[in-house]
């Protein structure tokens, strides 16, 4: 029985890895994409068409880092709760009340043509590596995560939070200042 469950442990962590080699055959880009990756593990990706440079974009994203991503886009949305329970729900009420769901509603109808474009290649990029692959991260399966196709609403929603988020840790004045009168 252990070996089984060490087994079936095995299979879900192989198959969520990324696959760093040979090529993928993609209907989805227009002319032929090439990623490498640099000595420092950094993707490299050189594509001949705007679109297609979106969209593999999204394909490596989705591939180092959909759990990551599926983080930022429950925290940025105030949906945290649902997958780690209501310890967090402090965190949930919080990014509700700072509302970047609301303010990526509200921007999107304003997106202009290529941006919508490109973003809209970003998520068809993410969206079909997971289409692809073996398997999901395994975080997903030890969490009972169903995955949610990306859309663009959420890379919005995502840019405001990381927007609020750099701002929250740079812009500490009052706390440096109150730090400073209590020990000085």
């Amino acid at each position: 029985m252990f070996l089984s469950i060490l087994a079936m442990a095995y299979l879900v962590l192989a198959a969520s890895l990324p696959d760093y080699r040979g090529e993928i055959i993609s209907h989805d880009v227009n002319a032929p994409v090439i990623v490498y990756f640099d000595k420092m593990g950094i993707p490299q990706i050189r594509a001949d068409v705007d679109d297609d440079l979106w969209y593999v974009l999204g394909w490596i994203h989705a591939q180092e880092r959909l759990f990551q991503m599926e983080l930022t886009r429950r925290v940025a949305s105030g949906r945290l709760a649902a997958i780690l329970g209501k310890d967090v729900g402090d965190v949930d009420r919080l990014q509700r009340t700072i509302g970047h769901r609301r303010m990526a509603i509200g921007e999107l109808p304003h997106l202009d043509d290529n941006t919508h474009r490109r973003l809209s290649a970003y998520v068809s990029g993410i969206n079909a590596w997971v289409k692809y692959s073996a398997g999901l991260p395994f975080e997903y399966y030890l969490l009972g995560i169903k995955y949610e196709d990306w859309t663009i609403l959420d890379c919005l929603v995502v840019y405001s939070f990381q927007t609020w988020y750099s701002d929250y840790l740079q812009n500490n004045d009052a706390l440096y200042m109150s730090i400073e009168k209590k020990f000085y």
